[in-house]
């Protein structure tokens, strides 16, 4: 047994390849993931939206 993807024949194999992907994406990942969350919650996002932003960026 392999640790890729793998998608069943039919109409359902390129969502189910997609799943697949994303999971072990997700799970090699992790970490990193997790650090980028850490640091948001403790500083915030880089670049703030505009929409986020005060009303001196209002026209």
């Amino acid at each position: 047994m392999t640790d890729g993807p793998t998608a069943p024949a039919g109409k359902d194999a390129v969502p189910a390849a997609h799943s697949d992907l994303a999971a072990v994406w997700l799970r090699d990942n992790a970490d990193a993931i997790k650090a980028h969350d850490q640091r948001v919650a403790e500083h915030g996002v880089l670049i703030t939206p505009i929409w986020l932003r005060g009303s001196e960026n209002e026209r």
